[in-house]
Order: structure tokens, then sequence, then C-alpha cells
């Protein structure tokens, strides 16, 4: 059941807790928003929806009603006291961050996945108020290594929207930005002002559906995930510089002298080449370990 604003202040009232912005808890009270979320998932009773950041459970009951299973992951131990009990026999809850580390989904939460699609013929999605602190690297994440998640529809801050979203030379355009272009295909759905969410948070945020590529269509494609991410991941460190000054700096000459040297000897900064030509960098670095370590593919 769709919980309104003085329900779930009631809720947290009742078990001791409040919203723990550590954590990015805001939770969104608007029911015709929180149902084009739900629609755009277009869940059927043969599919898995997965849900992180389950909070009092409210989304996680709409979910329950549309599809055959659900899995729900929530972190903070306050609310997984007090979902426990309280949820439909077709949700599973995990009670774990979904990340076990920046890059790297927890296994716990895959197991549960592979269990709840077990008997089920129909597709993994995720739908859900993704928490602010993890949304990019879980999105990201989810890209190059979906776990079976075909679609994921998920409200997000406006300005991670639009990241997902950009294009080529624009200011917000970066590696998750490469990512999404290359292994999916992304749209928004609608806006979602601040005063709609409790607590109420400083930004807008947006609802956006991201259709996963099929692992099959990668690899028609010769699309590898985890290289193309590594690549954008390390080039993007120096977006600032030219890419004739960072690739010989990021990466031993062995890998880099196959390189076209339309990309070897390019005037052009990271965040001017499409995607297309970020696949192609990414095929041409066979191996080609980068010499320094940077941030991960979130940004």
């Amino acid at each position: 059941m769709f919980q309104t604003q003085r329900q779930i202040q009631t809720l947290l009232a009742g078990a001791g807790l409040r919203p723990n912005r550590r954590l990015g808890q805001c939770f969104l009270i608007d029911r015709h928003r929180m149902g084009r979320l739900v629609d755009s998932a277009e869940l059927t009773d043969r599919d898995v929806a997965l849900e992180v950041g389950a909070g009092t459970g409210s989304l996680t009951s709409l979910l329950a009603e549309r599809a055959g299973r659900v899995v729900a992951c929530e972190v903070d131990p306050g609310l997984v006291r007090l979902l426990r009990g309280t949820l439909a026999d077709n949700v599973t809850l995990v009670p774990a961050d979904a990340l076990a580390g920046k890059h790297r989904l927890n296994p716990m939460l895959l197991a549960a996945l592979d269990a709840a699609a077990e008997g089920l013929a129909g597709r993994r999605v995720l739908v859900a108020n993704l928490p602010y602190d993890i949304a990019t690297p879980l999105i990201a994440e989810l890209l190059i290594e979906p776990a079976g998640i075909e679609r994921m529809c998920f409200t997000v801050q406006k300005e991670v929207g639009e990241r997902l979203l950009a294009e080529p030379g624009s200011k917000t355009y970066g590696p998750v930005s490469v990512l999404t272009a290359l292994l999916g295909r992304a749209e928004s759905v609608a806006s979602v002002p601040a005063r709609l969410f409790w607590p109420r948070p400083r930004v807008d945020s947006v609802i956006l559906r991201l259709d996963v590529l099929a692992p099959h269509r990668r690899a028609e494609r010769d699309l590898d995930a985890r290289q193309i991410a590594d690549v954008v991941r390390t080039v993007f460190l120096h977006r600032r510089k030219m890419l004739r000054t960072i690739l010989p700096d990021a990466y031993p000459p062995p890998a880099i002298t196959g390189l076209p040297e339309a990309l070897r000897t390019s005037p052009r900064r990271p965040e001017q080449l499409t995607p297309c030509e970020w696949a192609a960098l990414a095929r041409s670095l066979p191996g080609g370990a980068p010499r320094r370590s940077g941030p991960g593919c979130d940004g």
C-alpha cells in the first residue's frame, strides 16, 4: 500500500527511527510519481523486481502486487527491523548494501535474485527510488555486469539523470554517459520536484527508464563492458588534457602502438569522443593495463 508522509512519519516514530541523511534517505510521497515509476517497468507476474533502498516498504508493496517476486534490499538495520513481518509472501528482504565495494555487486543480493528467478520465465527489472549515495556506482555496475537485469526504472537526482543522458561535448558528459550510451538505452519518464520527497532534499529528481543491452547484442557489437569501463575510467581521470597527452602517460608503450593514428595523436579531450569512438579505443587496447588506477566509471 502506498504510504503518505504522515503514515511514514508514524511508522518511523513507532519504531524509534528518523530519516538517515547519511544514507541519503528521502522518501517519495507522491502517489502519482510512484505510479509512473512502477508503470514504466511494465511488470508482469512472471518478472522479478529488484528494489534497492526499500525504506518503509511503500514502493515494495506496489511491486509485490505487479511482479511475480520481489527482492528488496535495505542496508539500514532499523528499517530492516521495521520491514520484517510486514512484507508480502512474494518478497525476499536482503538486509545488506547492494554493493560489496564501489565496483562489485553484493554476492548476497545476486544469490537472492537467482533464487527469486527460479521457476519464473520473465525478466529481472530494477525498480527503485535509489539512495543518492549509491545511485551512480550501482547503475554503472548493473550496466557492466547486469546480473540478468534487463531494465532499470529508478528515481535519481536531476544531475545524475543529466549525466546518464549527456551527449558528447556537454559539461555533464562523463564515464557513466559513455556506459549508458553503449550498453543501454535511456529515456526520461518524469520529473520529480524536491517537494515530493520527505525529508525534502536540496535538489529535484527525475525518473528514468534504462533498457540494458542484452549479452548477445554486446557480443554482436564486440563490446567488452569491463574493458570499456576500465579505459573510460582511466582516460577521463585526465579529462582536461588531450588524448595525445593522456594515452602515452596512462598506458605502457606496447599498449598504444597499435592504436589508430587518429586516436593516438588526437588533439581532442575525453568529453569530445563519441560512444562509438570510446568502444573503438577500448578494442584497440587489448591487455593494455593502465599505469595508474583512478576512480571507477561512476561520474
